[in-house]
């Protein structure tokens, strides 16, 4: 029975009142419950009959609810009812129809968008002043708009959307859709033009025959970049474009999984994991015991179409040269005469040595399973002594064997008893040992031959039966699940000897389980009378006899082979058994880079090294999109000036913000001297270089946002590097380029200075000075930079004075957001100076002054703050996942190709990229919240405990997401008036700064603009409250018209950063440009020297750059009002 209504209206969404209709519930239901079958008509009925009772008892006769309610109500019925599956479709059919009336929405919004714009109705058709009125502004006006409705109603949901459309925070450009290492001795396989082998990190590069470039002096890292390597990854060989070395200074951890695999990494490596059924890269610290899975490939399986074990013998002359070694003999002649006057060749069938009376070998030597056992023996017991080979065993059998067998090959041999051992008294013998296989000298050293895959069965079986016998021993393990296993041990201190004899033995079957031990380092025993100190960890392995599989190896032979596994020994996914800290006894640490972000490091798949900076570009040139024009790396100073444009052009359609180049000046001079280019040519390649910059490419007719970092002097990770030019290496390094930078310097600026015809300011590239400890204030080619200063106050100045840190371990981008690579790389291990691709993946700023006002205690501010700052982060982390969907998509093309690198070490194209969280108007929240400003005591206590709060609370979210978080003073152009006004139209007597009509906040943690003359008070009171942001902030003077002298301008920087922290600064002179005149000192909207008066453009900064006061926004506009200008005086 239908349940009789006294609600008999209903208030619709767009607030139009309409009869209330009880069956329009019920077939919504209806839908619902049949689509889930969970019920039919009948049950309709009921449910649509509850909710008209429960609105009845709600709402009164003369209430009105709200669509809304009703259906809350709907939703709240069905789970009483336990129809949570009708519930779930109900809900479901509420959010595609809100999507639907919302995609009607914004094509009925579009036409009344253009009209907004053409008649300059809205104040966000000037919200951002680099944009001009316009047909590209119109198109970006209209197309932000439906952008920024996709995201809201598409992406985010609802709290996150009702948030951001209440303006309790803002979410930046929604209409843009927009280093670690190894132990050295690990062991990788390789295939090194064309030669497949199996060697350690730190041997291959030693191996590779390339120069070694200096990447960081502080760091000790040094770079190869070797030609036709390849390196066995999980699916197959891959590319390895560079190979790295750098100096220790992480712990190291000891991973190592059921299976038995380990590896040896730095604590911060960025470790591939199994998680449940999610495949995760996490830090090596925090990778989980008897939790987390690694994966081990098959290795026999990925190498079967390799052509190994098929060598039966070697030509020693060909393997010597290889090698490196160019004095030998052969049939008792110089190798040289042999061949060029005697008709010989390297596969001569005669014999070879050392010197013409030293005892020889046959040229082309059979590799036997006793030469085997000989190489292997040698490798466990053996040492070089000056001209001979000596080996150590007390075991006769043994010492009878290596007799014997160096016989067979015309070696001879003599035995000291009291010593036990054997001498085999042949240089040639010390040469094939030391140059053909490639044994090291002392313990920590042994390996097996680089070459050993390529060898055959049975002299492989030889050197591990040696092995086993000198270093080896057998011991019987009993064990509750089997009756007994014989096991093989063993312990030396060469890591990689285990590791690679762990690798071979795969090929026959048998799994070998890792250990280290560190234990003992430091322990002292006696050994034949002599003091020994164990100064190194030991290593060792383990593994059972396998039945069928027999080694010439007296110990072997005595173990009985395993009938069942020991643990897991299969491959794939296998838990973590250990990770714990461990020590190495060497001072270096290795990576490499891949192609594809990975490679099989002692069998266990691993993350690899990357990065991407201008060096990179000069070497391979732009492009990298198919179907798109691409070119090769520039030749010729105009070529790299003008390729530089197109990638941040490009760069710039798919990104919001700035774009960012470090090292500008250092990395481009040389060009300059092999052009051989004088002052005047440098110039005009440089004033083409501005002028293009300044062409309105961006969307919306804007000029795209650049920024350019500038050295002065090659910083020390740059200075011993060999120059790029033509994508090649030179033998000149960029430390011998001064005077080609001081010229690239002086023409930048002069370029400046001069502007445009009509002497207008380049605004773009806004170019960011690093003040170092050792920077030279009185460098005479510095003087136009102080005069660019002086006159248009385009500089950044960031602060290194103040602070340990140095240039390139930072790096600037956008006129706020600095960025720390060396907090970046943490993640990723060590500053190798590879300059990873980062960025900001968006910004939401918090809007302060609503919380000052609607807090009534402190618990209750910090309860709304950590609520909104919640949502951020949850908005952010959405933002994230939707642009690496898009990028996976394609629509971002030439991002893709230069995160390409990212995306191999991180499994994320923006993995580099920071999550920001930003606030605004912090001075208004403290005159709402306790009716003081941030200048006073009580208030500036008060901002500093909300900054911790907000940087506590970032530092959970990186620990939550594993993405990297950080604070940012919001530049806030659009948002501080954005907010300020929908304030004062919610809450009329909410404090703003400005006007009733004109609201605007202070941005971030300012003063209020108009609160000192002083610099220096402003500096004071500001710089406690600046270091807290993790992402950079900027305190702009602004002055009231050019500085008269340049010294004074030169003399307030460095005096500012002699004082105080802050990480930057600018000087912000106001001037004035008339279409007749030109460059006019300070404020003129009309210029005083034209007869009939006519408008001039009066620029200062509006945020981060300078733009013309017309083209602001209303906020910004009553902001620039209020502005008091700060006083320089001569004395500064």
């Amino acid at each position: 029975m239908e349940t009789k209504n006294h609600i008999t209206k209903v208030r619709k969404r767009d607030g139009t009142i309409a009869d209330f209709n009880q069956e329009k519930i019920t077939e919504a239901v209806f839908k619902a419950i049949t689509a889930t079958e969970q019920g039919d008509g009948k049950k309709s009925k009921i449910v649509s009959n509850k909710v008209a009772q429960i609105l009845n008892r709600r709402f009164k006769k003369d209430e009105v609810p709200q669509v809304e309610q009703i259906q809350d109500i709907v939703e709240e019925i069905l789970i009483l009812e336990g129809l949570v599956e009708t519930a779930k479709s109900y809900i479901l059919y509420r959010e595609q129809r809100r999507k639907i009336r919302e995609a009607a929405k914004v094509v009925d919004e579009s036409s009344e968008k253009i009209d907004s714009y053409l008649q300059e109705l809205d104040w966000q058709v000037n919200e951002n002043a680099n944009m001009t009125f316009s047909l590209q502004g119109l198109n970006q006006y209209v197309g932000s708009h439906i952008s920024k409705k996709y995201w809201l109603n598409k992406i985010y949901p609802q709290e996150i959307r009702e948030a951001a459309a209440n303006e309790d925070f803002h979410i930046h450009n929604l209409e843009i859709l927009a280093p670690y290492t190894f132990f050295g001795r690990e062991v990788v396989i390789i295939k090194l033009k064309g030669k497949i082998k199996l060697i350690s990190l730190k041997d291959l590069y030693d191996e590779i025959p390339q120069s070694e470039f200096l990447l960081n002096e502080k760091d000790g890292a040094f770079a190869k970049y070797p030609e036709n390597l390849s390196i066995l990854d999980k699916s197959g060989w891959v590319k390895v474009p560079r190979i790295i070395r750098k100096r220790k200074n992480r712990e190291m951890r000891f991973i190592k999984s059921e299976q038995g695999r380990s590896v040896i990494v730095t604590d911060n490596h960025p470790f591939i994991i199994k998680r449940g059924e999610k495949e995760k890269e996490i830090p090596a610290i925090e990778v989980k015991q008897k939790e987390d899975m690694i994966f081990s490939p098959d290795i026999v399986l990925l190498l079967k179409q390799e052509n190994l074990f098929s060598k039966k013998y070697i030509f020693l002359a060909e393997e010597l040269l290889e090698n490196g070694q160019k004095e030998f003999f052969l049939e008792g002649f110089d190798w040289h005469d042999f061949i060029e006057n005697w008709g010989g060749s390297l596969n001569a069938l005669g014999t070879l040595s050392s010197s013409n009376s030293a005892n020889s070998l046959d040229n082309k030597l059979e590799l036997t399973a006793d030469l085997g056992y000989l190489v292997g023996i040698f490798i466990a017991e053996g040492n070089y002594h000056s001209w001979r080979l000596e080996i150590k065993n007390t075991d006769r059998a043994i010492v009878q064997k290596v007799r014997r067998t160096c016989s067979s090959l015309g070696l001879k041999t003599y035995f000291n008893e009291k010593e036990n051992k054997i001498s085999i008294n042949c240089s040639t013998a010390k040469l094939v040992f030391e140059k053909v296989f490639q044994i090291k000298e002392f313990s920590k050293n042994k390996n097996l031959p680089p070459d050993i895959l390529t060898y055959n069965i049975d002299f492989i079986k030889g050197i591990i039966a040696g092995i086993i016998d000198g270093d080896g021993s057998v011991r019987m393990h009993q064990s509750k699940l089997y009756d007994s296993l014989s096991q093989v041990l063993i312990r030396v201190s060469s890591r990689t000897l285990l590791e690679q004899l762990s690798i071979l033995l795969q090929f026959f079957g048998i799994i070998a389980r890792d250990r280290v031990s560190s234990e003992d380092i430091g322990k002292i025993s006696i050994f034949n009378g002599k003091k020994i100190v164990q100064n190194y960890p030991i290593y060792g392995i383990s593994f059972s006899k396998k039945q069928g599989i027999d080694f010439p190896s007296f110990k072997y032979q005595k173990a009985i082979a395993a009938s069942k596994h020991w643990r897991a020994e299969e491959y794939g996914w296998n838990k973590v058994l250990n990770n714990k800290f461990t020590t190495i006894a060497e001072e270096e640490i290795f990576d490499i880079t891949t192609s594809s972000g990975t490679f099989l490091c002692n069998g266990l798949l691993v993350h690899n090294c990357a990065g991407w900076d201008l060096y990179d570009f000069l070497r391979r040139g732009f492009g990298g999109v198919n179907g798109k024009i691409e070119c090769r790396p520039p030749k010729h100073f105009r070529t790299a000036l003008g390729q530089l444009v197109n990638v941040l052009f490009t760069l710039q359609g798919e990104t919001a913000g700035a774009n960012a180049v470090s090292n500008f000046d250092t990395l481009l001079a040389p060009f300059i001297r092999y052009d051989n280019l004088n002052y005047k040519q440098v110039k005009q390649a440089m004033q083409e270089f501005l002028y293009n910059c300044m062409v309105p490419t961006r969307v919306g007719f804007q000029t795209p946002f650049l920024n350019v970092s500038l050295d002065i002097n090659p910083p020390g990770f740059l200075a011993k590097q060999p120059v790029i030019i033509g994508g090649e290496t030179r033998k000149e390094t960029y430390g011998e380029f001064q005077p080609e930078i001081d010229m690239f310097i002086k023409a930048f600026y002069e370029g400046l200075m001069e502007g445009d015809a009509k002497g207008r300011p380049f605004t773009f590239p806004i170019p960011t000075v690093s003040v170092t400890k050792d920077f030279n204030w009185n460098n005479p080619n510095l003087v136009p930079l102080w005069e660019a200063t002086a006159k248009y106050g385009i500089n950044y100045f960031s602060n290194f004075l103040q602070s340990d840190m140095k240039p390139e371990d930072f790096r600037s981008m956008c006129c706020r957001l600095r960025l720390s690579n060396k907090e970046l790389l943490m993640r990723g291990g060590g500053l190798f100076g590879s300059q990873p691709l980062t960025g900001s993946i968006g910004v939401v700023t918090v809007n302060l002054p609503r919380i000052g006002y609607l807090s009534k205690t402190k618990k209750d501010f910090f309860a709304k703050l950590g609520h909104l700052m919640d949502l951020a982060k949850e908005s952010l982390e959405i933002k994230r996942k939707a642009l690496e969907n898009f990028i996976e998509k394609g629509l971002y093309p030439y991002s893709r190709y230069y995160l390409a690198s990212v995306k191999q070490m991180r499994n994320s194209y923006f993995g580099n990229h920071f999550a920001t969280i930003g606030l605004m108007g912090m001075n208004e929240a403290l005159l709402n919240f306790l009716g003081e400003s941030i200048a006073a005591k009580r208030g500036k206590k008060f901002a500093l405990e909300i900054l911790d709060f907000m940087r506590d609370r970032l530092v959970k979210y990186q620990e939550e997401t594993g993405n990297m978080y950080n604070l940012e003073a919001t530049p806030g152009e659009g948002t501080s008036y954005r907010q300020a006004k929908a304030d004062r139209e919610k809450y009329p007597d909410i404090i703003t700064a400005g006007t009733k009509e004109t609201p605007y906040y202070t941005n971030s943690t300012h003063l209020p603009v108009n609160y000192t003359a002083d610099p220096f008070e402003a500096l004071k009171l500001q710089d406690e409250l600046q270091k807290k942001y993790t992402g950079g902030t900027v305190l702009h003077l602004f002055l009231g018209e050019k500085i008269s002298d340049s010294e004074m301008a030169k003399n307030l920087v460095k005096k500012t950063f002699e004082k105080f922290h802050l990480p930057y600064i600018t000087l912000t002179p106001t001037f004035s440009i008339c279409p007749s005149h030109g460059y006019l000192d300070g404020e003129h909207f009309e210029c005083p020297k034209c007869t009939i008066k006519q408008p001039c453009e009066v620029y200062s900064r509006i945020v981060g750059y300078l733009r013309p006061v017309q083209q602001w926004n209303k906020g910004k506009k009553q902001e620039y009002k209020e502005r008091k200008e700060y006083k320089v005086t001569a004395t500064v």
